[in-house]
């Protein structure tokens, strides 16, 4: 992690939106197998024709994927806008600019869910495409950047 990262993310933990666990490659494992069966089951719905569920799915995975990176480096959201630290952090954390567009993309996400609990908008099928094309993308990075920060930590259990 460069200095820069460093820098950024101990400043959302002085203002409370991030807190120190201990890192967990089980739980950040277990989260990314989480958010890849929610992937599939967004896909699923969405080729069913269910866009909310669709959306909903995708959007979880996406918290799964970016919460199992976080936990990586011994980090989780914390204070009130827990989402919205989630992806600033997970952001701050991307190594590729591949990555940090999909979490780009997973914090758009939060901002159609804001919409929608505000009744501006209303889920299409647009929308769930989104959330599933994220969690694709973020599943894949998850589990290079899980591979490469826990070597050798191949466990058939979790397919991490």
């Amino acid at each position: 992690m460069d200095v820069r990262t460093h820098t950024r993310l101990m400043t959302m933990v002085d203002d409370g939106d991030l807190a120190f666990v201990a890192a967990d490659p089980l739980r950040a494992c277990r989260l990314r197998q989480e958010g890849l069966a929610h992937g599939r089951w967004a896909e699923a719905s969405a080729e069913g024709g269910d866009h909310d569920g669709a959306f909903r799915l995708g959007y979880r995975a996406c918290g799964d994927h970016c919460t199992a990176v976080l936990l990586s480096v011994g980090l989780e959201p914390a204070g009130d806008e827990t989402c919205r630290a989630l992806y600033r952090a997970a952001a701050a954390l991307a190594d590729t600019s591949a990555l940090h567009r999909a979490v780009r993309r997973a914090d758009d996400l939060r901002r159609v869910v804001d919409a929608v609990l505000a009744g501006t908008h209303e889920l299409d099928r647009d929308d769930a495409a989104d959330a599933v094309g994220a969690a694709a993308v973020l599943g894949r990075h998850t589990h290079g950047i899980l591979k490469e920060r826990y070597p050798g930590m191949v466990r058939p259990a979790l397919a991490c």
